[in-house]
């Protein structure tokens, strides 16, 4: 395995992830890029058929996985009858899973750099498509909070000179942005992921001082700004997160009574 920086591979990685908000009605909504994945899927199999190289074992484990998943599906619709424009989604929807994991196995299995440019590229078409449309700032929670996540977490690390540094405190910053504009669950998770690479970014660059103590102060500085922010913030959206608690409740309610029957 290597990182050979940006390739030709690297070149069909970004623009597939740019396409990733354009959709397609295909019994259903399917995505640009799960369509380009899909192309490229077929063009890995054909081409390393007889590549013993390409089947690692974790990769095929992981195959055989979605295949037991898809049987799985097939027979449960089969006994239930469900109906067939169901079932031809909820069949579709898997096969393309599969495709979209073989494809971009593909894409970075030579270039571990692929992956990133690959979610860089997803967060610039997302944002992009926002902006085309005018409701980049419209509905946070639900636009740009995932595309702004991913573009911050998969840049500022390969900033030259303590870029993981650099990249870990964005990550924390656009937590408190998230949480201060009702994205809380995924505040709360740069948040945490940000205060923990600080801590681990600094053990590697040989700064003692930031050990279990300095974790441990982190650690609680993150939790008070995280209760701060969501403090400041209820006043505004009190009646919003009113209702999605109410849905988190019904949702799990609603799980614990169906593992039950």
């Amino acid at each position: 395995m290597r990182q050979d920086g940006f390739d030709r591979t690297s070149l069909i990685a970004l623009a597939v992830g740019l396409t990733a908000p354009l959709q397609i009605e295909l019994m259903g909504v399917v995505y640009g890029s799960e369509v380009l994945l899909a192309l490229v899927a077929l063009w890995a199999l054909a081409s390393n058929i007889a590549n013993f190289s390409f089947w690692r074992r974790p990769f095929i484990t992981m195959l055989l996985c979605l295949m037991a998943t898809i049987g799985a599906y097939v027979i449960a619709d089969l006994i239930h009858q469900t109906e067939a424009p169901n079932l031809l989604r909820g069949w579709a929807r898997l096969i393309f899973l599969g495709s979209n994991f073989i494809g971009l196995y593909f894409l970075c299995r030579r270039n571990h750099l692929n992956v990133i440019v690959y979610a860089v590229g997803s967060a610039l078409g997302i944002l992009l498509y926002l902006s085309w449309t005018d409701r980049l700032l419209e509905d946070w929670k639900f636009g740009a909070s995932a595309p702004v996540t991913l573009l911050i977490a998969g840049l500022v690390p390969l900033v030259p000179r303590r870029g993981a540094l650099w990249g870990s405190l964005a990550l924390a910053s656009v937590g408190v942005l998230h949480i201060s504009v009702d994205s809380r669950e995924i505040g709360g998770n740069c948040l945490l992921a940000g205060v923990l690479l600080f801590a681990r970014c600094s053990s590697i660059l040989k700064i003692k001082s930031l050990s279990w103590v300095m974790l441990g102060a982190l650690g609680s500085a993150g939790v008070g700004l995280l209760v701060y922010t969501f403090v400041v913030s209820d006043q505004k959206y009190a009646q919003r997160r009113l209702l999605s608690n109410a849905w988190r409740t019904a949702a799990l309610l609603t799980a614990a009574n169906g593992s039950a029957e």
